[in-house]
């Protein structure tokens, strides 16, 4: 079994609820859903992709070399 779920060891940031749900996975990625049965607060893991510009900002800051170009950026686009 790759996920799971549990009690949030924070409140919840809205209405201060101290049994938030905590549904977790780790395949194919890291991803997190939090959930307040009390006044409704959700969260989740969202798929985005950084422009090259953010990506190089990264890179430099490490002090790697800037990418000319991004690989393709296709995983999670197949449901949007």
């Amino acid at each position: 079994m790759s996920g799971g779920t549990k009690n949030s060891e924070s409140p919840c940031p809205n209405c201060g609820n101290e049994h938030i749900t905590v549904y977790f996975d780790r395949k194919p990625y890291e991803y997190v859903e939090l959930y307040c049965d009390e006044c409704g607060f959700s969260t989740s893991t969202v798929i985005n992709y950084d422009k090259l510009e953010e990506v190089n900002e990264w890179r430099v800051e490490r002090e790697d070399e800037p990418l000319t170009q991004l690989p393709k950026q296709t995983f999670g686009k197949e449901s949007a």
